[in-house]
């Protein structure tokens, strides 16, 4: 019975006799397979698996030369040169005669791939350590420089791209290479990784040489480096998926600036980044500038050491989710890891926190205002706990939804990063208030009643806005209606004839209110207009002085017992049920809060801040359009 070549590859033997019992059946001699395996691999129709499953029970001495003169053609595809130089280094001597500068390129596309993989992949860096021991002696220092600088171009640190050559015997020669470059550059989890190779070590020289790297290594982290660094850093807010924009600015003797910006991702650590080399102060603001004008990251400067704090947390979460830091930022990153961290503000708040002052009504001033924008759970978030998409005042879905969240781990792990970061963000913000606010939502979080329960119901009334159209800042972009202001005025200010600075503001409350309202009627069917006219009144003569705080200090003074008495006193005037008034009530107070937010404290008319009665007041009172229609064209909070 004949075999031809082709049902030989199709299935090929288990072993070596097997080969030589088939090879025998169709009088052919391992030299006359080895050339015919040689020209199908030069035509591109040899698989790698299949070359060297057959060589490896060969042999190569005989198709060496042939293999060796493809190896060192440049005109062939560097696939298929790979393939030559992986048969080759199955012979001791398979490279001799071959220049290095013919195999050296081809075998640096195989080194970049394992030392890439290294970082995730424990089998690469043992591949790769097999790699260089099968390169004669003489080529393997050159080599392992060419791997070296391969590796600079990798997020793979030195430590674990190296560590099986630090456990090969056969590379005890080029153990001080890979020692001083692990030293040289610092890693965070280094030296544990050196000790551990220590205490696998049992050859005394290999033992010597690591207790040197490791006290090198301890010397250095110790050194005057951790104080050498200084420069300008600045943070932005965290959005609701825990990412935050952090921008770090490293200071040279003549006072120009390497500039990092990058994202942090939570529990993944670093994100993408960007890196600026050698700037201005000047350029440094106008950069700033740009980012809270232009992009509104809304970044504020924190002190340096602080920052580097962020940076070393970031590296230690990435690390630990086998995330590798982008190549681009890497160097600059490493530099900011020989940095001495200072401690976060918010750290030491948190400690002093109490859970209890994060209630729901103050978290909802906090969560409604432009910072907080993105602080709602999105479809992912209901998915994954099985819950359907909001639907606009559906009064059952929210306490369903509070539940199934406020017991998810994973929305809890996310508000505690996002919590943190916001305690310290507002401490720099030198905002007190919001800051302790913060940190006792943080607490919350880990609160075995609480369960984070007061800010999840927060985040929710913002989810409902975000999923079902704005009843929350269609106010802010809508005002400007003549005919609705004019109304407002002639139905709850007619005896108005002097309108003081504060007469000015509870109407301007009042159409905020009463818009919010207009947009919230689903939460009281049939309700009449009177009577929502009546909730809106009320709601801008309460929250009058709760702007007027905002814009003033960020006092969070309504507390859940002042919002009470304004339910039971809308109740009493209007008759509506008080479930109902509670819920269109606390969308009038958010709708008012983003207004005062977005608009009051950076309009030029301060009629918050006034009761005193001003021709200016009295002209704007009775103007048909709102005072601040000016102000939202230049904010574009009207677009």
């Amino acid at each position: 019975m004949a075999f031809d070549l082709r049902e030989l590859l199709a299935r090929p033997p288990g072993s070596k006799a097997e080969l030589d019992r088939r090879l025998k059946l169709i009088s052919t001699s391992p030299l006359e397979l080895q050339m015919a395996l040689v020209d199908l691999a030069e035509r591109g129709s040899l698989e790698d698996e299949a070359a060297h499953r057959f060589f490896s029970m060969m042999g190569v001495a005989e198709a060496a030369p042939r293999l060796r003169a493809c190896l060192a053609d440049p005109t062939r595809p560097i696939e298929a040169r790979r393939l030559f130089l992986s048969l080759l280094e199955l012979a001791p001597q398979g490279l001799e005669g071959v220049a290095r500068d013919a195999w050296l390129p081809v075998a640096e596309v195989g080194w970049r791939e394992l030392l890439t993989r290294a970082r995730d992949d424990p089998s690469a860096a043992a591949a790769f350590a097999e790699s260089l021991s099968r390169l004669r002696r003489d080529d393997r220092d050159a080599a392992l420089v060419a791997c070296e600088k391969i590796r600079l171009g990798t997020q793979t640190a030195a430590a674990v791209a190296y560590q099986d050559v630090l456990r090969s015997n056969e590379l005890a020669a080029q153990h001080k290479h890979v020692l001083a470059w692990i030293v040289e550059e610092s890693r965070v989890d280094d030296i544990e990784l050196l000790e551990t190779l220590l205490q696998q070590a049992r050859r005394k020289p290999v033992r010597k040489e690591l207790q040197r790297a490791i006290a090198a290594r301890r010397a250095k982290q110790l050194g005057p480096t951790k104080t050498e660094l200084r420069g300008r850093a600045f943070v932005s807010p965290s959005d609701g998926a825990c990412t935050f924009m952090l921008v770090i600015c490293l200071e040279d003797a003549s006072r120009r600036f390497d500039l990092l910006s990058v994202s942090i991702e939570g529990e993944d650590g670093l994100g993408e980044g960007d890196c600026e080399i050698d700037r201005s102060n000047s350029q440094l603001e106008r950069f700033v500038e740009f980012a809270n004008a232009a992009v509104g990251v809304r970044l504020v400067e924190l002190p340096f050491p602080e920052a580097v704090r962020l940076v070393h947390e970031a590296v230690e979460r990435s690390t630990g989710s086998k995330r590798a830091i982008p190549e681009e930022v890497r160097p600059f990153v490493n530099r900011l890891l020989e940095a001495e961290p200072g401690s976060l503000p918010g750290d030491a708040l948190i400690a002093a926190a109490d859970p209890r002052e994060a209630t729901f009504e103050r978290l909802m001033l906090v969560v409604c205002t432009a910072v907080h924008d993105p602080w709602y759970f999105d479809e992912g978030d209901f998915l994954a706990e099985g819950l359907p998409m909001p639907t606009r005042f559906a009064t059952t879905w929210l306490p369903t939804a509070e539940a199934r969240l406020s017991g998810s781990e994973r929305i809890r792990r996310r508000l505690l990063v996002m919590t943190r970061q916001m305690a310290s963000w507002y401490s720099w913000r030198g905002d007190q208030v919001r800051a302790k606010l913060m940190a006792s939502a943080h607490r919350s979080m880990t609160d075995p009643e609480l369960r984070g329960a007061p800010l999840i119901r927060a985040m929710l009334y913002g989810s409902l806005d975000a999923y079902e159209g704005s009843a929350l800042f269609t106010p802010v972009k809508a005002l400007g209606q003549p005919d609705y202001r004019g109304r407002i005025r002639t139905d709850f200010f007619s005896s108005v004839s002097q309108p003081t600075s504060l007469d000015l503001a509870r109407l301007d409350l009042m159409e905020v209110a009463q818009l919010a309202l207009d947009q919230a009627t689903g939460l009281i069917p049939g309700a009449q207009p009177e009577q929502l006219g009546v909730l809106a009144r009320e709601a801008a003569d309460s929250f009058s002085s709760l702007g007027r705080a905002l814009v003033e200090d960020h006092d969070l003074s309504m507390d859940s017992e002042h919002f009470e008495m304004l339910v039971r006193r809308c109740v009493r005037l209007t008759g509506l049920p008080a479930e109902r008034v509670q819920d269109v009530l606390t969308f009038a107070r958010m709708a008012i809060v983003a207004f005062a937010e977005s608009v009051c404290a950076l309009c030029p008319v301060a009629c918050l801040r006034s009761s005193v009665p001003t021709l200016a007041a009295e002209k704007l009172f009775f103007e048909p359009t709102h005072p601040a229609a000016s102000v939202l064209k230049r904010l574009k909070v009207s677009e």
